[in-house]
């Protein structure tokens, strides 16, 4: 099952340098999503974060990381402060595996 979640209030007290967005996707929809539901959310992402980039007086970058039910890196893709998008996803595949953050479902 895929749920989508949304963050009310500030998750820290750090600044970051980037757009970070972050999609965890349940035990029931891995290998369905990761076919069909990936490819279109990453698609979406990068028409966001150039649209996104063209507002900004300062250009930074925008960073979009999908996580399965494990919470492993199932696909990690960045859209740089140069405007080029690059695939991270096995670059950051050796980390940790990440658990979801203080969110609420919308």
């Amino acid at each position: 099952m895929l749920k989508s979640y949304f963050t009310p209030k500030e998750l820290g007290t750090q600044v970051t340098l980037w757009d970070v967005i972050e999609l965890w996707i349940g035990a029931e929809g891995v290998k369905t999503a990761v076919k069909t539901i990936v490819p279109i959310a990453i698609k979406h992402f990068i028409s966001w974060a150039k649209k996104r980039r063209g507002k900004e007086m300062k250009p930074r970058g925008k960073s979009f990381t999908i996580y399965g039910p494990d919470g492993k890196i199932v696909s990690s893709t960045v859209l740089n402060e140069y405007g080029e998008v690059e695939d991270q996803t096995e670059k950051d595949k050796p980390y940790p595996p990440r658990r979801p953050k203080d969110t609420e479902p919308f």
